[in-house]
């Protein structure tokens, strides 16, 4: 059963204690940790009726690390076979005896969250702490952080679900990740591992939590290395209709009437990156889910 780490950005406040336990627990230097905060802020000004003015500020921080990727370009990128897939878990792992320290892995990933260590010419990929876990423990960023912003787990277990569902129906703003193929996927894996009896309740739950679903697939570029195309799902009242009452086969075709609201379905997506030149159309043909459609959607 694949595992990865999920982040509450409403707990997180940026103290970067799982950034010191990182480099604690994988004994390397700040730079050359497997965890990042990444802080976003702004402000604007609203004027009130009586012609006051007033500034609203905000700032959220996001932990990022290894996104354990089902199909990681980091991977595809090593022609050495360093990094692997451990079996049973997902996490990924670094064969350093087998590592030359190309760094091929490191411009492949597309978030930035593999490094090289020059002291001893080998990747740096998060493994998720997998000595501590085997041994029944959380990964030392997630024991460390004070504000319970971090939580490792697997969102196909019923209970990791339950939890992000009670966080996000209490206001919080949760991120997680899912092994599936689409965004009407991702609706139908978290309402499935409940009991049938549970199901209409989990519907209506997600129809009113969920804002946005990305789903992704990392494609090769024609000038080389890796570009992801994303199928996104923004959250309409069609959209939560549709979760509801248990018609997610319909969420293709709404995602593509929504998209003045971003919206995108993984067949355009492609389209889009052939049109500007991204990836071949041989490639991305291989990626589409209606080939068929896709190929009319091309000579249209």
């Amino acid at each position: 059963m694949p595992y990865g780490f999920h982040v509450d950005a409403v707990r997180c406040v940026g103290c970067r204690a799982c950034v010191d336990a990182c480099c604690a627990q994988c004994r390397v230097p700040d730079e050359l940790s497997c965890r990042t905060v990444t802080s976003y802020e702004g402000g604007v000004w609203e004027e009130a009726p009586d012609g006051t003015c007033s500034l609203i500020l905000f700032a959220y921080f996001i932990s990022v690390s290894c996104l354990h990727c089902a199909r990681p370009a980091c991977m595809a990128a090593c022609t050495e076979e360093a990094l692997r897939k451990q079996p049973g878990t997902g996490l990924m792992s670094v064969v350093t005896a087998l590592c030359t320290g190309c760094g091929d892995c490191a411009r492949a990933c597309p978030y930035g969250v593999v490094k090289i260590d020059p002291r001893h010419g080998v990747a740096v990929i998060c493994d998720a702490c997998a000595a501590v876990i085997e041994a029944g423990k959380q990964p030392a960023c997630v024991e460390a952080c004070p504000e319970d912003a971090l939580h490792f787990g697997e969102m196909r277990d019923l209970n990791t679900i339950e939890t992000a569902l009670t966080a996000a129906e209490t206001g919080h703003l949760v991120f997680a990740t899912l092994h599936t193929n689409s965004a009407a996927d991702s609706v139908d894996r978290m309402v499935n591992v409940f009991p049938e009896g549970q199901q209409r309740q989990i519907r209506l739950q997600l129809s009113t939590t969920l804002r946005a679903v990305l789903s992704q697939q990392l494609l090769q570029k024609r000038a080389g290395g890796r570009a992801a195309a994303c199928e996104v799902m923004m959250v309409n009242s069609a959209i939560k209709n549709l979760i509801r009452e248990g018609k997610t086969p319909q969420i293709d075709s709404f995602i593509t009437m929504n998209a003045q609201d971003g919206s995108i379905t993984m067949d355009n997506a492609l389209l889009k990156m052939v049109r500007e030149g991204t990836v071949t159309y041989e490639t991305a043909l291989g990626y589409a889910r209606d080939r068929e459609a896709f190929s009319k959607g091309r000579r249209g």
